[in-house]
């Protein structure tokens, strides 16, 4: 039969391994790698610089490739292709309505005017 001890204890139990858990959210993620593009310009390399602390501190490691500008925006832009005709990694409640305009137009665009700007030849 339980008791106000036993029950009391295993309540303290639960919740300290819900703390746990939460205490460390990267921890599903141990051990993957990322690889990121920059830009090939010297104001990445304080990104660069602090990368060995975000590995410390989450267990992820990042490999970076810095290429030029427009070689990063191909490689990207083939990338993300491959992802998006992929539906395993898709989040079936994504909504594109849901995103800032602003925000796509200035950092989400791929083609169009310029290469940058929305245009007949733009994607977002």
């Amino acid at each position: 039969m339980l008791n106000f001890r036993t029950t009391l204890t295993g309540a303290t139990l639960a919740a300290l391994a819900a703390g746990t858990a939460l205490a460390n959210p990267y921890a599903p993620y141990k051990g993957t790698t990322l690889i990121v593009d920059f830009p090939a310009q010297p104001y990445y390399d304080a990104a660069i610089n602090v990368l060995d602390q975000f590995t410390e501190e989450t267990g992820i490691e990042v490999g970076v490739d810095q290429l030029q500008y427009l070689r990063m925006r191909e490689r990207q832009t083939l990338e993300l292709a491959k992802y998006f005709m992929n539906p395993a990694p898709a989040d079936p409640t994504y909504d594109q309505s849901d995103l800032i305009t602003g925000y796509v137009q200035n950092i989400g665009v791929a083609g169009g005017e310029k290469g940058y700007l929305p245009g007949a030849l733009g994607f977002a």
